[in-house]
């Protein structure tokens, strides 16, 4: 049985992707506060441009549409959770930071997927 490692790579990019949107949603009550302004927002910058790349990795350049936009859904998802928890508080900021982390990451995707891999001889 041959295992194709390109579908295998995508399969764990996904799987990997998902394991870091469960965590936010399992340690959100508990993370209020561990960065303080503006280090949040390179928080949220770096963690939501990290699924998205995730998700590009895996889903593949015909749909960095869908990256980008199931990646700001996972954003607004989580300020509306941390909007009912107790301590927790949404900010519209955060929310923009994870979808201009999802745009930088889709569109450097978009050009360095489209580019053709150099053989090094």
């Amino acid at each position: 049985m041959r295992i194709d490692l390109a579908n295998w790579g995508r399969l764990m990019s996904i799987i990997a992707a998902a394991l870091l949107v469960i965590s936010l949603f399992v340690s959100a009550p508990s993370t209020g506060g561990l960065f303080v302004p503006p280090w949040d927002k390179l928080a949220h910058f770096v963690f939501y441009g990290t699924i998205a790349f995730l998700l590009a990795m895996g889903l593949g350049r015909s749909r960095l549409l869908a990256v980008l936009l199931l990646t700001g859904s996972i954003g607004i998802a989580d300020e509306a959770y941390q909007a009912i928890l107790p301590g927790r508080q949404a900010d519209i900021g955060d929310m923009l930071m994870d979808f201009a982390a999802a745009l930088v990451v889709t569109q450097v995707a978009r050009f360095a997927m489209a580019c053709p891999s150099q053989k090094i001889t």
